[in-house]
């Protein structure tokens, strides 16, 4: 995962994507305890994040690594 988020190419922009989501998320409803896994999926060519708040989810993305090679 590392490797990926500092990566200057499709993912880490997408990455970023996904915070400022997150951010607009807090921001409307006031949440500010929100947890994010990841896993890897597609044989480990991409990665799957899901934002979750206590037991509820509020974004799954999937990111196929791909776009980096």
């Amino acid at each position: 995962m590392e490797k990926i988020v500092n990566n200057d190419g499709y993912l880490r922009s997408g990455l970023m994507d996904i915070a400022r989501q997150l951010l607009n998320v807090c921001s409307e409803t006031g949440v500010s305890n929100i947890q994010i896994v990841t896993s890897p999926w597609k044989e480990g060519k991409g990665i799957t994040l899901l934002a979750k708040t206590d037991d509820k989810p509020i974004l799954s993305v999937k990111m196929d690594t791909a776009y980096e090679k």
